[in-house]
């Protein structure tokens, strides 16, 4: 047994470089695990800013110093200890967030992708001007715009396309205190799945029922 100090002036090496430590540089190396019985710390920084332990139920990383606490990776994934993956960071690219290792969404360059139903507690806001629309539900032959452009014929419009945006078929929108409904070939109002109102393209009107009128009216016949 020794007390007291023990202080080398060469290179420490324990059981043929199992454990060693360099004169020099004061560089540590060691062979084998360092193992550390639980709520025991793996402590860095002058003020112990960071640390690192398990406490026999969960692990974890405490940095409670200044500054940020820095993944830095070409690809940094999460994953669960079956290996199954719960979230991607891509350098200079996309970041992947999976459902029980299924990917359900995903940055792009021109904004997300999701994959599978989206529930929202709040509002859709968008500010954009685009008219092509700021909120677009699409297929791959039918689409539908919601659009507020004070440029377009329609200020406020609900667009029905088809899906590779060659056509507008039909749109329903709001303009100077107006509802204005239009179809490319002809309009339709419809009571219990049966046409009550149809309007051409030449404005003509045919009705399916009886005109009923309160006050004066005039026809053009």
């Amino acid at each position: 047994a020794t007390s007291g100090n023990v202080a080398f002036t060469g290179d420490l090496a324990i059981n043929t470089d199992k454990f060693t430590v360099n004169a020099t540089s004061g560089n540590t190396a060691i062979a084998g695990d360092v193992s550390l019985p639980d709520s025991k710390k793996a402590i860095f920084g002058a003020g112990s800013d960071l640390t690192i332990e398990h406490d026999g139920s969960n692990s974890y990383i405490n940095d409670t110093g200044t500054g940020a606490l820095v993944l830095r990776s070409s690809q940094t994934q999460i994953q669960a200890p079956t290996g199954e993956l719960a979230g991607v960071f891509n350098q200079n690219s996309s970041v992947q967030l999976y459902y029980d290792n299924v990917e359900k969404f995903a940055t792009t360059s021109t904004g997300v992708s999701v994959t599978g139903n989206g529930y929202f507690s709040g509002r859709i806001s968008s500010n954009t001007t685009e008219t092509t629309g700021i909120i677009t539900i699409e297929s791959n032959t039918q689409a539908i715009d919601i659009f507020r452009n004070g440029s377009n014929a329609l200020f406020d419009a609900i667009r029905f396309r088809n899906g590779d945006n060659t056509a507008t078929n039909a749109s329903i929108g709001y303009n100077a205190n107006q509802l204005r409904l239009n179809g490319t070939i002809s309009t339709v109002i419809t009571t219990g799945g049966t046409s009550a109102l149809t309007i051409d393209s030449s404005q003509n009107s045919t009705f399916a029922g009886t005109i009923s009128t309160v006050g004066a009216s005039t026809f053009n016949l």
